[in-house]
């Protein structure tokens, strides 16, 4: 036979109902921390994704307004001429070097659109003999009055 006083050793410790409602209610704010840290991590993450889809959507649509830029660009300029009057050879920035007949009453325009369409670069561009002196500035002067020799060689620069 157990005597009470050996079956009270084996019971477990009891809390005080106010220790167990004061660990109860430390419970309930650790809680409600954690799921208002929670919910502060989701709405970033949600703000984020956001972002990068408006920054994505932009990206998109200004890759298909320079596409259809270019498009355009290249519409405009049209065929290359078999008799045309000018033989330029333009060399860009990055040292490539591109060549196109134009005919003498083209605008200078379409030097500038031909270059744009080759290779992007900064805006605005500047055309350069090899003495460094700086031609095609005028955009709507035909190719024949621009004061650019017939067989040139100009070298092209973006804006800094």
């Amino acid at each position: 036979m157990v005597s009470d006083s050996e079956e009270s050793s084996f019971d477990e410790p009891r809390i005080s109902l106010r220790s167990w409602r004061e660990l109860r209610e430390a419970q309930d704010l650790e809680l409600a921390e954690s799921l208002r840290i929670d919910r502060a991590a989701d709405a970033e993450r949600k703000t984020s994704k956001e972002r990068d889809d408006e920054t994505l959507r932009v990206a998109g649509e200004k890759r298909s307004m320079d596409i259809e830029d270019r498009l355009s660009k290249k519409l405009r300029l049209g065929e290359e001429s078999p008799m045309a009057d000018f033989a330029l050879a333009l060399r860009l920035p990055s040292g490539r070097r591109i060549t196109r007949n134009f005919s003498r009453e083209e605008p200078t325009a379409h030097v500038y659109d031909f270059v744009e369409i080759s290779e992007e670069l900064a805006q605005p561009l500047s055309f350069f003999r090899g003495d460094r002196v700086r031609v095609l500035e005028s955009w709507g002067t035909p190719l024949g009055k621009s004061g650019v020799s017939p067989r040139t060689a100009l070298f092209v620069q973006g804006s800094s």
